[in-house]
């Protein structure tokens, strides 16, 4: 059910008609696909991909009553938020107490916002230098900070340009105290 429930909302989003990809895991392999630890409550890890196999969103849906369902460009509904707001809800993430260890909430917005058309990864220090450049000074490690009534995820992102550089990109997940989520991407170095 899960799996329809994501699908559906793929459609209605972002208007891609359900014929034109496919859920992945597969049926039968929910909870023993790679995919599968980043369960997180009752909303299982789905991607999206077309029939060549390319990926084409990742996001997050559960079942049953109070379906919820967490992608970039996940509009919503009547007293649904949109976006990741099911997921950072699910995750508590605006109690530092209760939320996940750090590296586990990172996986879940990663896993959600990575560009897949671009091959986009998390920042990795020792890949630039391994490709003879050095990291830019702007990306750090990543953190969540609390300002202006918005708990924020920050962390870095990059992707492999045509010459052999990359280029770095900071992304800012701000929560407010509803669970409504903004996303701000900003590049910051080649």
């Amino acid at each position: 059910m899960a799996r329809t429930v994501f699908a559906r909302n793929i459609e209605s989003s972002i208007g891609l008609p359900v014929k034109s990809f496919e859920v992945l895991p597969s049926p039968g392999l929910e909870e023993i696909d790679f995919q599968a630890r980043l369960k997180t409550g009752s909303l299982l890890a789905w991607t999206a991909q077309d029939r060549e196999a390319r990926p084409l969103v990742n996001g997050f849906a559960g079942a049953g009553p109070g379906v919820e369902v967490a992608f970039e460009g996940f509009r919503g509904g009547v007293n649904r938020p949109g976006g990741l707001s099911a997921l950072m809800r699910q995750m508590q993430f605006r109690v530092p107490a209760r939320r996940p260890p750090f590296e586990a909430i990172l996986d879940r917005v990663a896993f959600c916002l990575n560009r897949v058309d671009r091959a986009e990864h998390l920042f990795d220090e020792n890949a630039i230098r391994g490709s003879g450049f050095e990291p830019p000074p702007v990306a750090g490690a990543p953190k969540i900070e609390a300002e202006h009534g918005l708990v924020a995820l920050r962390y870095f992102t990059m992707v492999q340009g045509l010459t052999g550089t990359f280029d770095i990109w900071k992304i800012t997940v701000g929560v407010d105290k509803d669970y409504a989520v903004t996303i701000d991407r900003e590049e910051v170095g080649r």
